[in-house]
């Protein structure tokens, strides 16, 4: 009797209990992890056997008199990764959360990045190759790569090409910076200046090897309106402005009545340093006015030199900007994010890590934001999805059908004995 069927019941509804309560103490333990994507447990009937006493007619879903005898309860283990944990800053700025629907795509083998798996704990680091390396490959807690495309110089990633493993390698990656393309003069020239004075301002640009270079505006009053002006350069190096008032004559900047500079008041220069590749740019002057009685004359240009790189961070799109030590900024790489048409099919790893299934989907890979892809939240991480409350509620619910489960076995194992002993009887 003790392999009766009477047992099947209860004793998958202990099993299927027990299930439950595993789910849910795993649930419990990973409360605090990050990324962590809660477990929940569903039942089905499950039948032993099916009894026609006829067959069923065309059409018929099921044999007429069919009697079915019920064998308990099957449980299901469903994880709700689709579900997002809350978003927390950390400090970190190599931290990285997704804001929205997609995981991050990671390599377990650098060696083997078509081997991939997903996850959303963004608690990344570089890992360098070498001891003593500056920098390093882009890995997750697990050491598990990163994976993305490198960054052109308009700002633009190839993201139809396979992604890669991000290496960050600080003594090789710089800003080999900018030549400049314009100078904008502003500010006042006294209007009751005496004709043959002169008023100066100290220049600096960046020339074709983006080097800094000095140089020195002097504008010279010709007459009530007009101003000559003059450009200078350092030692060894020369320029030429244009246009000229006449072959020869300097450039003059001209007012009306009421101080406007009139046009053109754009100057095209030429400079040609001691070595390397001469540059052209333009000095705008259509910001000085000719009023009052004295000068407070101020430039901007659009230059800089090269910078080395200090630090990487993340911006909303997925890009791995790089901060450099001539004060700018640039992205460096663009993070792959993979987005399912059914996350909550995908086959949860040890690590926080996902694998894609046929129940999930091929991942379809792009840039943060693109589609139905969330935004990353630098310096941030995903807390886990587990909410202690309602597990605890569940806890409750769950002790209660195991222990009535338990209950069933036991009544139904004193009823075996009984028949066993009537049968002796």
């Amino acid at each position: 009797m003790v392999g009766s069927p009477w047992f099947q019941p209860s004793a998958s509804g202990l099993y299927g209990q027990g299930a439950a309560l595993a789910a849910i103490s795993a649930n419990i333990a990973n409360a605090t992890t990050d990324g962590y994507k809660r477990a929940e447990v569903s039942f089905a009937t499950l039948m032993s056997r099916t009894v026609a006493s006829a067959p069923g007619a065309a059409g018929e879903a099921a044999p007429r008199n069919a009697q079915s005898d019920l064998g308990g309860v099957v449980a299901i283990e469903r994880h709700r990764i689709a579900e997002a944990g809350s978003i927390i800053p950390t400090g970190n700025a190599l931290d990285a959360a997704i804001a929205g629907k997609g995981f991050f795509v990671l390599a377990a083998d650098p060696a083997k990045p078509t081997d991939l798996v997903y996850g959303r704990a963004g608690h990344f680091g570089l890992l360098p190759a070498a001891p003593g390396q500056s920098g390093g490959t882009l890995v997750d807690q697990n050491g598990y790569a990163v994976l993305g495309w490198p960054v052109d110089a308009t700002g633009t990633a190839a993201t139809t090409a396979a992604p890669a493993p991000i290496t960050v390698d600080f003594g090789s990656l710089a800003d080999p910076g900018r030549t400049t393309t314009t100078v904008r003069v502003s500010g006042d020239v006294p209007a009751t200046a005496a004709i043959g004075s002169e008023v100066a301002l100290g220049l600096q640009v960046y020339d074709g090897s983006s080097r800094t270079q000095p140089l020195s505006l002097t504008l010279s009053r010709q007459t009530a309106t007009e101003w000559s002006v003059a450009i200078d350069a350092g030692a060894g190096a020369t320029v030429s402005l244009t246009p000229t008032a006449a072959p020869g004559q300097p450039p003059v900047l001209a007012f009306d009545g009421l101080g406007q500079p009139l046009p053109p008041a754009v100057l095209t220069v030429t400079l040609t340093p001691p070595s390397g590749p001469a540059s052209t740019f333009q000095v705008d002057l259509a910001g000085v006015r000719q009023s009052g009685n004295g000068s407070s004359l101020s430039f901007a240009q659009d230059g800089y030199g090269p910078g080395a790189l200090q630090s990487i961070a993340f911006d909303r799109l997925g890009r791995v900007v790089g901060t450099f030590d001539n004060g700018r900024a640039s992205p460096l790489f663009q993070l792959a994010i993979a987005d399912f048409i059914n996350p909550d099919g995908l086959a949860p790893l040890s690590g926080t890590v996902y694998a894609a299934t046929e129940l999930s989907g091929s991942p379809a890979l792009g840039a943060a934001g693109d589609g139905a892809r969330g935004s990353v939240v630098g310096g941030a991480i995903e807390q886990s999805n587990v909410d202690l409350a309602e597990e605890f509620s569940r806890m409750i619910l769950v002790q209660h059908a195991y222990n009535s489960a338990a209950q069933a076995f036991r009544t139904v194992d004193e009823m075996s004995q009984v028949a066993r002993d009537l049968k002796r009887v």
